[in-house]
């Protein structure tokens, strides 16, 4: 398991890196590929307490949001998908 290797306290600037670098690279594509969008939703949820494995700010559990999270991504996602309708 990768978590066990990496101290608690690195697991969100560990997170934080892959998932920017993954963002960065979804961003660029939307430069070289049409009809390839990206809706910016990176930070638009509050990060769940540190080992938390329930419910927890934004988060239902470990990878889905809860209602208030679905809540503010649509915030986000709605003005973008309008826009390509």
């Amino acid at each position: 398991m990768v978590r066990a290797r990496i101290p608690t306290a690195r697991w969100n600037a560990v997170s934080d890196f892959i998932l920017g670098a993954l963002g960065q690279c979804l961003v660029d594509l939307e430069s070289q590929l049409p009809n390839f969008h990206v809706a910016r939703t990176q930070k638009t949820l509050i990060r769940a307490d540190l080992g938390t494995l329930g419910n927890s700010k934004d988060w239902d559990n470990e990878i889905h949001p809860n209602r208030g999270g679905f809540r503010n991504l649509a915030r986000v996602l709605a003005d973008p998908i309008e826009a390509l309708t």
